[in-house]
């Protein structure tokens, strides 16, 4: 007979592909899934040298496009795009 799968046995469902598929993260600069550990290991390896967007925006040193529309869409930046100031 086959095991019970239990939460430890199933892949986690906190993030998945727009397919619904698992993926172990993505790129907070472009947005890539990525679908095992190696793979995200490829995409940072030498300061995130195969990132595109990373690599076009880091003589800018702003953040990453990603979080820079989560914390707009929060309230979380004034309206130059600075962290807010309390």
């Amino acid at each position: 007979t086959e095991e019970p799968r239990t939460a430890e046995s199933e892949p986690s469902q906190m993030f998945t592909d727009k397919e619904g598929n698992h993926i172990v993260g993505f790129c907070l600069w472009c947005d890539k899934d990525f679908y095992s550990m190696d793979e995200v290991e490829v995409h940072n390896a030498n300061h995130m040298a195969n990132c595109p967007v990373s690599q076009e925006l880091k003589a800018e040193h702003c953040m990453p496009p990603v979080l820079q529309a989560m914390f707009e869409r929060a309230g979380l930046l004034d309206d130059e795009g600075n962290d807010k100031k309390k």
